[in-house]
């Protein structure tokens, strides 16, 4: 399925990932695209009024299990 991925400085990134994809998985190919390590990244998911952070102990959920769907779009922010 493709999602799209809003970092934090506007740009996005349209990326592919299985339908049974986890958390990790999703967050390692952005790594690869931004640069940063796996560990940095915390992504944000839901609709604007219901959007939440996803949780670092969240990496093995399926991201489907978070309401990710085909044309998602998700923001992605990283720790310092």
């Amino acid at each position: 399925m493709k999602v799209s991925v809003e970092i934090i400085t506007g740009t996005f990134i349209d990326t592919e990932v299985n339908e049974d994809a986890t958390v990790r998985e999703l967050k390692e190919k952005i790594a690869t695209e931004v640069q940063l390590s796996v560990s940095r990244l915390i992504l944000m998911v839901g609709h604007e009024e219901e959007r939440r952070m996803v949780m670092e102990d969240e990496d093995e959920m399926m991201l489907k299990d978070l309401g990710v769907r085909e044309d998602s779009h998700i923001k992605h922010t990283f720790v310092c």
